[in-house]
């Protein structure tokens, strides 16, 4: 994350006592982004901040060990992606997503050729015939058959359309049904995790409101379920869609250069994570890594944010 140079001196961040007491030293500076001359904030927001039930990971429980998700909280994600991804003949099999796999929402938008889609049936495109043949998906940036490019482009800017319509309504994707058991499973993963899904929100809103900050997300996830999670859990307007980094392909440490690569050097950015990953990494490139791993770090981290010390 980066910030405006300011008058107060360079603020000394305390961990929480749970996970034993650090410090470290994070002096604001002023920053530059290009030509636009405006300074800009960057965190590196990993899915630690989610609770368990969707992710595979998991989020800290005061509860304790022993508790256990409940079945139906494994359900809605993959109804929710299914929505996210145009056609049932989009890469169905779990193969052949993988290999449709991208780091990037706009990684096959070469391919796109800008056509109308607001009457195309992607569902009988041929799409799905041409993924069953061998080697006709390969890895991001390396391309196929030019049609079968095309194709995939056109479902990646679909999905893309999707996630900006329906980001601030997410019950108008899922339809009035799935609208009101989707609103439930929120409300138990809230109880069930002792709301650790609004402490994170929490501080993401607070870094989306200043002029000079963004929030990046680095997942370990697949781009597309990823999409349809991070809407799933009401996140979609703290993370617009460019700003999701799919690691699954190329790892953590290549999104970090990615992100660098795209916003420069004259950022700050801060990691925040919980992951041996990521920790590597913002060490790798000099950034400042604050780990989460408990509700008060969470609290600790709004904090900061708060007295704008971060």
């Amino acid at each position: 994350m980066l910030e405006q140079q300011s008058n107060k001196p360079p603020p000394v961040l305390v961990g929480s006592p749970s996970s034993g007491t650090h410090s470290s030293e994070l002096a604001p500076c002023e920053v530059t982004l290009d030509s636009q001359h405006l300074p800009i904030a960057l965190l590196c927001f990993f899915l630690f901040t989610l609770p368990p039930p969707f992710w595979g990971a998991r989020a800290p429980e005061r509860r304790g060990e022993g508790s256990q998700a409940p079945s139906w909280a494994l359900l809605p994600a993959g109804r929710l992606a299914g929505s996210l991804a145009p056609g049932q003949c989009w890469c169905v099999a779990q193969q052949q997503s993988e290999e449709c796999d991208q780091v990037h929402i706009d990684d096959v938008s070469s391919d796109d050729n800008g056509q109308d889609l607001s009457t195309y049936n992607f569902s009988a495109d041929g799409f799905h015939a041409a993924a069953t043949s061998a080697n006709l998906c390969l890895a991001t940036g390396v391309r196929g058959g030019v049609d079968w490019m095309r194709k995939l482009a056109f479902r990646y800017r679909r999905v893309k359309e999707i996630y900006t319509t329906y980001k601030n309504n997410v019950g108008g994707l899922l339809g009035p049904a799935k609208r009101e058991a989707w609103l439930q499973l929120r409300a138990e993963i809230e109880a069930l995790t002792d709301s650790w899904l609004t402490l994170a929100l929490k501080a993401l809103t607070l870094i989306h409101s200043r002029s000079n900050c963004v929030n990046i997300l680095v997942t370990t996830t697949q781009l597309i379920p990823a999409l349809a999670k991070v809407l799933l859990y009401g996140l979609g307007v703290v993370f617009p869609i460019e700003n999701i980094y799919s690691a699954t392909k190329i790892g953590k440490e290549s999104c970090f250069e990615r992100v660098i690569q795209r916003f420069g050097r004259k950022v700050v950015y801060i990691v925040i994570g919980d992951g041996v990953e990521e920790e590597q990494g913002s060490k790798k490139h000099n950034m400042p890594f604050w780990r989460i791993s408990s509700h008060s770090d969470l609290m600790a981290l709004h904090h900061a944010l708060d007295l704008e010390y971060l």
